[in-house]
């Protein structure tokens, strides 16, 4: 009867402890999309803050507006940068959670495969240059 009682404690752990662990991968990869999907949130909110009528408005330059526009736009560049790095660092720990013992014996098994960190082209370092 002992026998049988420890082993049923031992299933038991074993069970919680790989709940638990499917569970912080569930976690971390939703953690890796949520960073992802607040790129784009910036990416947008860039699109949105560039004027499509300013060409038409010389005079627009000098107005206080536009120079706050300017401002807004300066301000979206540093976000979105920081969502990058924000983004890059989630996946490392998620890959690192993947990737480490025991989570390794199992994450394939259940779905988590290692995520790529963002690496833009070398163009899109430089951001995009508008002409008013």
């Amino acid at each position: 009867m002992s026998v049988f009682l420890v082993i049923l404690v031992v299933l038991i752990v074993c069970v919680v402890a790989l709940i638990a662990l499917y569970n912080n991968l569930v976690k971390m990869r939703n953690m890796v999309d949520n960073a992802w999907a607040q790129i784009d949130v910036q990416l947008q909110r860039r699109l949105d803050l560039i004027p499509n009528v300013a060409e038409g408005y010389p005079d627009l330059k000098a107005n206080t507006n536009f120079l706050s526009l300017q401002q807004e736009l300066s301000n979206t560049e540093d976000k979105i940068s920081y969502m990058r790095q924000s983004y890059n660092d989630t996946v490392m720990k998620y890959n690192t959670s993947i990737e480490t013992f025991p989570a390794m014996l199992f994450a394939g098994l259940m779905g988590f495969h290692k995520r790529e960190s963002f690496a833009a082209d070398a163009s899109a370092a430089v951001a995009p240059q508008i002409q008013f």
